[in-house]
């Protein structure tokens, strides 16, 4: 069953009542689109992540970010790094506040790489829906923080939640070395593990509701072969 057929009953564990996902083009726009419409337009850059241990995946954002957006001959004016939670309910938005200030002060766009940069669903849980997409409410309530500051996003807002992790993952990869042309860099045997720790959970919980190695492999922006080992691991209870 898809996010969008869910109803409310199908969430009991949540307090609040069950609220559908929203349009997110309707609220945040397409750098591209607007840079189009609006030449010269500078921009205030806003990256985000959830936790302290993922600090290191802010010079992979800013590198992507700033690449998309100066090739574009867009000028960033400012670049602002917040590690809090992307959901609104238990938000740190102080950061976020101080990148809109700073918008305000400078006539500049506030741009994020993705939509989930900017905010993510009270039911997404990267175990179990990781594709879930923001209410109306959620969407208002960013608006509300803006506080008339127009937000846009590099990879366009209605990409789909898949899409937009493969992006992500694949200027992740990039950051770190590898994925920029030729053969790959192998990766450290620390590394490897670690990937392996942070996505093998999901990948189980996949596999447990039917998904193939290709499935799961275009859904997680990993090499369908690595999917496969992990796989063959877990028949054999390696994993």
């Amino acid at each position: 069953m898809k996010l969008r057929d869910k109803k409310e009953s199908d969430f009991p564990e949540y307090a609040l009542p069950f609220l559908p996902p929203a349009k997110a083009s309707d609220y945040i726009r397409s750098l591209k689109e607007l840079a189009e419409l609006r030449p010269g337009i500078k921009v205030t850059l806003y990256l985000r992540e959830s936790h302290r241990t993922q600090k290191k995946n802010f010079a992979g954002q800013e590198a992507y970010a700033r690449r998309k957006v100066e090739a574009r001959g867009i000028v960033v004016v400012k670049v602002f790094r917040d590690v809090s939670s992307g959901f609104a309910e238990r938000r740190d938005w102080s950061v976020f506040l101080q990148a809109v200030a700073h918008a305000q002060e400078h006539g500049t766009i506030l741009v994020a790489v993705s939509v989930p940069r900017f905010l993510r669903s009270r039911y997404y849980n990267s175990e179990h829906d990781f594709d879930a997409e923001p209410s109306a409410d959620e969407f208002d309530e960013l608006l509300l923080m803006a506080d008339g500051v127009t937000l846009a996003t590099i990879i366009h807002p209605s990409k789909p939640p898949w899409k937009v992790r493969k992006y992500e993952s694949d200027y992740g990869r990039k950051a770190k070395g590898s994925g920029t042309g030729g053969r790959p860099k192998k990766a450290e045997s620390g590394a490897k593990k670690q990937r392996l720790l942070d996505n093998i959970e999901l990948v189980r919980e996949m596999k447990s509701k039917g998904k193939k190695a290709r499935f799961i492999a275009k859904r997680m922006g990993i090499p369908r072969s690595t999917v496969q080992d992990w796989l063959n691991g877990m028949k054999i209870g390696k994993y």
